[in-house]
């Protein structure tokens, strides 16, 4: 009997240890902020597809403070010209690069239909994304952080 406790305890000890040690998971719900006021710009859900790639789709979008922009991306083009800020993907293509880390992605300016590539880090211990977009080469970037809605 003595035996059988001490296999359990270690066994629990064991898995709550690998349970703190395991990566934070990326899938969920973000909020974005607009830089200049650091207020919430939108609520953007992301998932892990089967073949890993991370797909980021908009929830709910928020106007700067004191503006009533449109619902629709209008200054977008292609297939989402126009479509509802609701339901649009704006983060596709991001693949795992290492610990924590996903870039050779696109991600889609909502307000200015511009697409940049991109990159994104996990920090501040799954609770934050370093959400990184170029144009040509990363030499030429912009970070923003996105912060995890509990």
């Amino acid at each position: 009997m003595k035996q059988l406790l001490v296999c359990l305890l270690s066994f629990l000890l064991s898995s709550s240890l690998w349970a703190a040690n395991s990566p934070p998971k990326i899938d969920g719900l973000w909020e974005a902020h607009y830089k200049a006021s650091d207020t919430p710009s939108a609520l953007v859900r992301i998932k892990t597809m089967p073949n890993g790639e991370l797909v980021g789709v908009i929830e709910n979008a928020y106007p700067r403070p004191g503006e009533n922009p449109p619902h629709t991306c209008t200054n977008c083009t292609g297939n989402n010209q126009d479509k509802p800020y609701k339901g649009l993907k704006i983060m596709w293509g991001m693949m795992p690069s290492g610990d924590n880390q996903w870039d050779s992605g696109h991600l889609l300016n909502a307000e200015t239909g511009e697409i940049y590539s991109g990159s994104m880090t996990l920090v501040d211990n799954g609770n934050s994304l370093e959400m990184t977009g170029y144009v040509l080469s990363p030499m030429f970037s912009k970070t923003t952080i996105w912060k995890r809605v509990k």
